[in-house]
């Protein structure tokens, strides 16, 4: 059987459109073969299950939202560092919707990354850890006040805060009647916000 050498990730991105379509209860290996123009065997010589597939879907999105930071990964300072990876994570969320819809707004119950992925708390493969460990850096540099001095809550905090901007304009970026301001505009604006009430002045260091 011949296998055109995208298939893989075609499957990937139909899958992906078929469970924001259906939700998890409505997917099907059948209707992910007509969605595709594929044969049930085309699936099945990519993944060995339908279990298997669901988790490639969610890595899949995982990997590409981590790729996003790449730019970010070259600051040096903790806190910039920290503040390039929010805008990175909303512009993420404009050029990539459907995967931003799966990722950070569907949330599908029944699909997670294998716990035994190698790459899950890999700050180089994992995008919530890469923003955990700049958080972290910057805890341990006494960049971050003296009562904000737990990483995982001020990453938490940040993270919540981006994604509310990335989710208000994922949902209500197309209705004119709010006159929205543009969305990177906003997204500066509150890590600025969130930033400047969680760090030390630089007198203060």
């Amino acid at each position: 059987m011949t296998i055109a050498p995208d298939t893989h990730e075609r499957l990937l991105a139909h899958a992906r459109d078929l469970i924001l379509l259906e939700g998890v209860e409505g997917f099907s290996m059948r209707k992910l073969a007509s969605r595709a123009g594929v044969t049930a065997a085309a699936i099945y010589f990519h993944f060995a299950d339908k279990g298997a597939l669901l988790q490639a879907v969610m890595a899949s999105g995982c990997a590409a939202l981590r790729q996003a930071f790449n730019r970010a990964a070259s600051v040096a300072d903790p806190v910039e560092r920290v503040r390039q990876t929010g805008l990175a994570f909303v512009r993420f969320s404009l050029e990539n919707p459907a995967d931003f819809r799966f990722l950070c707004l569907s949330a599908p119950a029944g699909i997670s990354r294998d716990p035994a992925d190698p790459g899950l708390g890999d700050p180089a493969q994992d995008a919530y850890a890469f923003l955990l460990h700049a958080v972290a850096e910057g805890v341990a540099a006494g960049r971050y006040r003296p009562e904000h001095s737990d990483p995982r809550v001020l990453t938490q905090l940040f993270a919540s805060g981006l994604h509310g901007v990335a989710a208000f304009y994922a949902t209500n970026g197309h209705d004119p009647s709010f006159g929205l301001a543009p969305p990177l505009v906003v997204a500066e604006a509150m890590c600025d916000a969130l930033l400047r009430g969680l760090t030390v002045s630089p007198g203060q260091l």
